[in-house]
């Protein structure tokens, strides 16, 4: 990692510039110094510390020495490189080196706030001496202000454009702050620091409510803690821009900041008004001390040419929303993610142009042991919406993933022209939704559907709608109890003794379901998707269907205990299917028939059964697969992942012919329980035509 260099002035106080200028090689990341004089008095000795104030090297030449000098330095690698010329002595340790710099491109006067009396030690306020170099570089025309490794206490202060707000530190046109690592250099509001009732930031451009007139000012490189547990005053903000052209924010955290459980206007981590030209790059907001509600993360309010890239919001259950774009045009966000928000993670009300691309929203921790910070298992998701296009228009959605929210997608009344172009929604209780009135052109294509009670909840749209709902797609991996109010599958039992329950799972197999006849000759268990006992949801004939799963048995079904098993697609779990495809055990009669899996398949109760030619075999793990080709004419069977045939006779398709997942076991003779296991199960449905 990069490491730069804070400047010690014997026997001068000036700003750096009045001595030299910096400059920034953007190409290669260096920060290079040039010192070039002819004249006396200058500084003679020039102190350069690592950011610890530790490795002192020093730089001197003859006061009196009017020759033309050059002081070059960076770092490299970790070691310090100079290049000098002219009559310089050097001490301590160092590495000197030649460098040849033909791209330096960005000029910049330098100021560490250490030298205007910054302590960085979190205790001290430090306001007034970081505003002095602001102040200084500022006078300078612009440039960096140097922030080396430490927390910097800042208190607050009327803002000198407008007595309604507050800041701690106000930055000008032309300046960078610069941090030493987003996780080094912590700008901290002090406690009960809040003077003001109201828009309160603790960095605030200068605001004088010309548009435009603030520009190229930058951040990067540390964090800003609002110190929210420490606050009595609500409606805070992290960073507040207004009015500002060319705002570049890179690798720079916000979190902690403080606001009320109801939502509160100009409260964020992040708020741009009336700006142009915004990139954030890099950068998080997040609360992480514990505070019972903060605000939420970044907000684009009345803002064109907005771009987030690679930014992530991680509310920790206490923050209301994500990124949200208000009255905003042509906003982009790429690569950035939501976790653990209570209203929406992505939000675009009355704004246009808007593109979301590679996205999440919400999700869910792993859930074998827990983490730093989080219990195993744990919902990042929580939000009432995943994506909210509000009364917005020409809104791109691609790649999304949207996920354990109460809705996924949601496309509000007034909404026009919206592409939704590859997006997957699941664990919600509504996947996508669009309400009556939600307006036109609204076309949803390349979608996948998982877990959630309803997928798509469509009102009376107008007639240039289209949909194109390609995929579905449910994995139920059987951690609990797998029921109609928990998702699309639903139980059913029979007889004494028979159940349909979890079972203890294994460190590879942590969700099992077991289903057990009971002890009643004619005992049954069975879990069913697809509407209900009697499923008929799925219509074979204009896509792909899969189901695939793991089961194990106990004991093979004999003449003493018998039993059926049947494991598949069919229209009913408790009896003998009237339309289905799926896999087939059974011994009636008691050795008179061979114990393997036959693949059937059954249109309206002609059956075609076929001998796969591999055993059933009982204590043992076995995977079952079965795929229906898109026109309905053959249907493939696999045991652990090997083809054993097809099926291309009997096949439901058409009006009348639905089936649904099934998975049963059912007793025909004996008083002995007999007991399947389902590890997991997974349903796929990839259709080839526009519904």
């Amino acid at each position: 990692m990069k490491k730069l260099f804070g400047i010690l002035l014997i026997g001068l106080f000036f700003v750096l510039p009045l001595a030299g200028d910096w400059y920034w090689n953007k190409y290669t990341g260096k920060l290079d110094y040039y010192e070039r004089s002819t004249a006396s008095p200058w500084f003679t000795t020039v102190y350069l510390y690592d950011l610890d104030m530790s490795n002192k090297l020093a730089i001197s030449w003859p006061e009196n020495d009017v020759a033309d000098r050059l002081l070059r330095f960076y770092v490299n690698g970790g070691s310090r490189q100079i290049s000098l010329a002219g009559n310089f002595t050097l001490s301590g340790n160092n590495t000197v080196a030649l460098w040849n710099a033909d791209d330096l491109i960005v000029k910049s006067p330098w100021a560490d706030v250490r030298a205007y009396g910054a302590t960085g030690n979190g205790i001290t306020d430090d306001r007034l001496a970081i505003q002095a170099a602001i102040d200084a570089i500022n006078v300078a025309g612009g440039g960096i202000v140097f922030f080396p490794k430490g927390t910097y206490l800042v208190s607050e202060a009327i803002h000198p454009a407008n007595a309604s707000y507050g800041a701690c530190l106000i930055v000008y046109a032309n300046i960078t702050l610069e941090g030493a690592g987003i996780n080094a250099t912590i700008i901290k509001r002090a406690a009960n620091g809040t003077i003001i009732d109201g828009l309160s930031a603790v960095i605030f451009n200068r605001y004088i409510s010309i548009a435009g007139t603030d520009r190229d000012i930058n951040i990067r490189n540390l964090t800003v803690d609002g110190n929210c547990l420490n606050q009595t005053v609500n409606k805070q903000t992290g960073v507040f821009f207004k009015d500002v052209r060319s705002l570049r924010l890179e690798n720079v955290k916000v979190k902690n900041v403080k606001n009320t459980a109801v939502w509160a206007t100009d409260s964020f981590c992040y708020e741009t008004q009336n700006c142009t030209e915004v990139y954030f790059i890099n950068c998080e907001a997040t609360n992480d001390d514990g505070a019972s509600w903060a605000v939420s993360g970044y907000h684009a309010n009345n803002s064109n040419m907005v771009r987030y890239t690679n930014c992530i919001v991680n509310g920790n259950s206490v923050m209301r929303g994500g990124f949200g774009a208000y009255r905003a045009g042509n906003v982009q966000y790429v690569n950035c993610e939501s976790y653990s928000v209570s209203y929406d993670h992505f939000h675009s009300e009355f704004s246009r142009d808007v593109l979301y691309t590679n996205c999440i929203g919400g999700g869910r921790t792993q859930a074998y042991s827990a983490t730093p910070g989080y219990a195993a298992d744990t919902n990042l998701g929580g939000a009432i919406y995943g994506l909210t296009v509000h009364e917005s228009s020409d809104v791109i959605v691609q790649g999304v993933n949207v996920r354990y929210n109460t809705t996924g997608i949601n496309i509000t009344n007034g909404t026009t022209g919206v592409l939704i172009d590859g997006a997957n929604v699941s664990n919600s209780t509504t996947g996508i939704r669009i309400p009556s009135g939600a307006g036109l052109n609204i076309v949803l294509k390349n979608i996948t559907a998982d877990s959630c009670t309803t997928e798509l909840s469509i009102g009376a749209v107008g007639a240039s709608f289209a949909r194109d709902l390609k995929t579905w797609e449910n994995f139920e991996h059987f951690i609990g109890l797998p029921d109609s109010a928990s998702g699309i599958w639903i139980r059913a039992t029979n007889g004494a003794g028979a159940y349909a329950s979890p079972s203890a799972g294994t460190s590879l197999r942590p969700g099992i379901l077991s289903l057990a006849t009971g002890t009643t000759n004619a005992g049954y268990a069975n879990i069913t998707a697809g509407g209900s006992v009697t499923p008929a949801s799925f219509l074979f004939g204009a896509g792909i269907y899969t189901i695939e799963d793991d089961i194990w048995i106990n004991n093979l079904s004999d003449g003493t205990d018998t039993y059926v098993l049947r494991f598949g697609f069919g229209d009913l779990g408790t009896g003998t299917p009237v339309d289905g495809a799926y896999f087939y055990y059974t011994d009636i009669g008691g050795g008179g028939a061979t114990p393997n899996w036959y693949r059937n398949t059954v249109s309206n109760s002609v059956l075609t059964s076929t001998d796969t030619g591999v055993a059933v075999v009982a204590g043992s793990w076995i995977r079952l697969k079965a795929v229906v080709n898109s026109d309905a004419t053959s249907v493939e069977y696999f045991i652990n992942g090997t083809s054993v045939g097809s099926n291309v006779a009997n096949i439901p398709s058409g009006a009348g012919r639905g089936t649904g997942a099934i998975y049963s076991i059912i007793k025909t003779a004996g008083t002995t329980s007999r007991v399947a296991n389902i590890d997991w199960a997974w349903l796929r449905i990839e259709l080839t035509a526009t519904i």
